[in-house]
């Protein structure tokens, strides 16, 4: 980025983050831009959002597929009102089980830039609406809202309940067994059938009633039916809850 602009200061910030170091990350922040790929990450910059009063723009992108819309606390609603909470915890793609081919993030990222210049210069040209387009199958649309929800939690009723770590993913070492637990949030019934078709693309797999079993890369995991994991031969927690994330989708 220098490179392009000299006059610019970069600071990198190499860090897991959560909701106990997101604040101090992002204050201070004009507007923050979601490069990340799970939900909990969204609804934790939700929250600070909404908790600073920073605007954030939400992007994803999957398969051919892109979403993106501009949150402005307050005025818009917060992503908790278009994604509702109940959905936290269910298994979505993930690109390293649906693939994702590279058009569709350039153009959710290039959405996304001209955005946070508007925001930047005040332009009152900010779009309000949902972006969703498909470049495979030549689709894009524009959704439109009916304003906030008065019974979101985040922005209408002022919990941030994942701000507040209540719904945060957990990792424990376990002791002696070079190993690491990670508990995902909420309650959960994962279905191995499903769970099981979707990994079959990244990496070898086969379960029973009680647990599935998941090999990629050199690295094991044994998933349960309530979320719960294990991520074998490692101690490092951050390498086990992004593993979690990268194929299981929270």
């Amino acid at each position: 980025m220098k490179e392009v602009n000299s006059e610019i200061i970069v600071q990198g910030i190499v860090s897991d983050v959560n909701y106990a170091n997101i604040e101090d990350l992002a204050l201070g922040a004009d507007v923050i831009l979601d490069g990340t790929d799970n939900l909990e990450t969204r609804f934790l910059i939700n929250d600070v959002s909404l908790k600073l009063k920073i605007p954030w723009i939400y992007g994803g992108a999957i398969d051919t597929v892109g979403m993106t819309m501009t949150i402005i606390p307050y005025e818009t609603p917060c992503f908790r009102c278009i994604i509702p909470g109940e959905v936290y915890g269910t298994k979505g793609l993930t690109c390293e089980t649906a693939g994702v081919i590279s058009p569709a993030p350039m153009i959710t990222a290039s959405l996304q830039v001209a955005e946070a210049i508007k925001i930047l210069v005040g332009s009152q040209k900010i779009n309000r609406d949902l972006i969703d387009f498909d470049v495979w199958g030549n689709r894009f649309k524009q959704l439109k809202f009916n304003g906030r929800r008065d019974d979101c939690p985040a922005c209408g009723q002022g919990r941030f309940e994942f701000l507040d770590g209540n719904f945060s993913t957990r990792t424990t070492r376990l002791c002696g067994q070079n190993s690491v637990q990670v508990s995902a949030p909420g309650d959960m019934d994962l279905s191995f059938e499903r769970l099981a078709e979707r990994l079959r693309s990244a990496g070898n797999v086969d379960y029973n009633d009680f647990m599935l079993r998941f090999n990629v890369d050199g690295s094991e995991m044994l998933i349960f039916r309530d979320g719960r994991a294990i991520v074998k031969d490692t101690d490092d927690e951050a390498f086990a809850k992004a593993f979690y994330t990268k194929y299981i989708g929270i």
